[in-house]
């Protein structure tokens, strides 16, 4: 029999400082085993709590101070058996130092925190992970941060702060028209562009990251299908996303490839697209720090030099922090005679050259951050291969220039 766990474990916090533990396992029978075997594993309530599967695959690790509540056995399919275990853990005489203290953050969410009393031998037991649910905040409170600190007579005062994180939510919607080709006629025509933004708990963001492909009717256009999906990293229990779909019949035209779009000279041609991308610098880079009471201070500690993604010219502290700051993205198209993999020297180069470009891109010079590189084989008119390489290039905010020795290491 092998044991894999199909869901990380779960760990609920509630005031009182009882933790709630839940883990689901997959069971896989072997040739010659009976389903007797996986209830012979089966934990009993009372038992200590399993955390995870010994390298084995066939034993239970387990943590003694965590006991079963209780284990459901059912089976998922063929040989394979589904255990989900739900358990508690009791670290002793921990209490909450006074109320629940909320606020609305700059984005608009709700964050709580508390201050709760354990003593030194149960902090470890009771200290949570970033992300784990916070129950004494309320539903859909998830832990983003804590903070220790020495309250003698062998206490620590743990101090945990709370994000209210619901289900995916959209919180924006566009719709857009792009030059996509021209017909045989000689006539351009367009194609039809949604974008949509969404706020996305961490614990499911791997639902979006399979969004690519799949039909976007629901809040598209009917024959709409996601074709991209990029995503922003906001809090640690927290994303945003940003969802493209495209018409799908634009993919598939009666017109063959080079009737559509204008393939000829690829090796003299330099094609530019530009969008623009929200930057956001955290209190953190900026050089500040968010005090108990909510107050954002200078860090002493802050190091500009390796700390801020931007300086500026006249060497003042960047106070833009926890916002939006437009930036605009140059995609820079060019095109190489043979495929990708005869070109990829260009790719390894490019990336080599350093995380700042000092040039003119178009007719507008300056010091960019290269972003990223994709590589793609087309043909052109004639049925030649060639690769396309596409490179983006990021621009500084208004009065800001890239720090070059944060992003060699950061990018």
């Amino acid at each position: 029999m092998k044991i894999t766990a199909i869901a990380p474990l779960r760990r609920t916090f509630s005031a009182s400082g009882e933790i709630t533990l839940t883990q689901a396992f997959l069971a896989a029978l072997e040739t010659g085993e009976t389903p007797a075997a996986v209830e012979a594993l089966m934990p009993g309530v009372g038992d200590s709590f399993p955390v995870g599967i010994a390298e084995n695959q066939c034993e239970w690790i387990s943590d003694a101070t965590a006991v079963v509540d209780s284990a459901v056995l059912s089976l998922d399919s063929g040989r394979c058996w589904r255990i989900e275990v739900a358990g508690r853990k009791c670290p002793a005489a921990v209490e909450r130092r006074g109320g629940v203290f909320s606020a609305v953050g700059l984005d608009g969410v709700e964050e709580r925190r508390a201050v709760f009393a354990v003593p030194k031998e149960s902090l470890t037991a009771f200290q949570p992970n970033i992300g784990d649910a916070m129950a004494w905040a309320g539903d859909s409170f998830f832990c983003t941060s804590m903070q220790c600190r020495t309250a003698g007579n062998g206490l620590i005062l743990l101090t945990l702060c709370a994000r209210k994180v619901a289900e995916p939510y959209r919180v924006a919607l566009s719709r857009a028209e792009e030059h996509a080709g021209y017909l045989p006629s000689g006539r351009r025509y367009s194609e039809t562009v949604w974008q949509a933004k969404w706020r996305v708990p961490a614990s499911r963001i791997a639902d979006f990251r399979q969004l690519s492909g799949t039909s976007a009717a629901d809040w598209a256009g009917a024959d709409a299908i996601v074709t991209e999906c990029t995503e922003e990293k906001l809090s640690p229990v927290e994303y945003q996303v940003t969802v493209t779909a495209r018409n799908r019949y634009s993919f598939f035209r009666r017109f063959s490839t080079a009737t559509l779009d204008d393939r000829s000279d690829l090796g003299n041609r330099v094609d530019i697209k530009v969008t623009y991308r929200d930057l956001v610098i955290s209190a953190q880079q900026a050089g500040f720090y968010r005090s108990r009471n909510d107050v954002y201070l200078p860090n002493t500690l802050w190091n500009p030099a390796v700390d801020c993604p931007l300086i500026r010219p006249d060497g003042t502290p960047f106070s833009l922090f926890n916002r939006n700051l437009p930036t605009m993205v140059v995609c820079e198209s060019r095109y190489y005679r043979g495929g990708v993999g005869d070109n990829l020297n260009r790719v390894a180069e490019w990336r080599g050259d350093g995380a700042i470009y000092s040039g003119r891109l178009g007719k507008h010079a300056a010091k960019w951050l290269r972003m990223d590189i994709k590589a793609d084989n087309i043909t052109d008119n004639d049925g030649r291969i060639w690769t396309r390489i596409d490179r983006f290039y990021r621009l500084p905010p208004a009065n800001c220039q890239w720090n070059p020795t944060y992003w060699e290491v950061n990018l």
